[in-house]
């Protein structure tokens, strides 16, 4: 979890709606941080009534990951440390 390549720049990944021709006039941007700030907004009656472009960031730990995503990843450490030991035999 610590390697360099999980080091992601920070952007203001809101403004990208700029970038891509938006203005404030045709677009909305939000900013989650949490599953119940994701489910408040997913319900906002405001948000599911809008004809224009709306942009969610969702903002979530480091080690925040899928529970199959990190099944898949222990049982993969668990193949690799058993072909080391195997290995090692020789």
């Amino acid at each position: 979890m610590d390697a360099e390549y999980n080091d992601i720049i920070r952007w203001k990944y809101k403004d990208l709606v700029r970038v891509l021709g938006g203005d404030d006039q045709t677009t909305r941007k939000f900013q989650v941080h949490s599953k119940g700030e994701l489910n408040d907004l997913l319900r906002d009656e405001q948000f599911n009534d809008s004809s224009g472009v709306q942009f969610v960031e969702l903002c979530m730990d480091k080690k925040d990951a899928p529970r199959a995503l990190l099944l898949a990843a222990k049982k993969l450490g668990q193949k690799k440390d058993q072909k080391i030991l195997i290995s090692s035999l020789d």
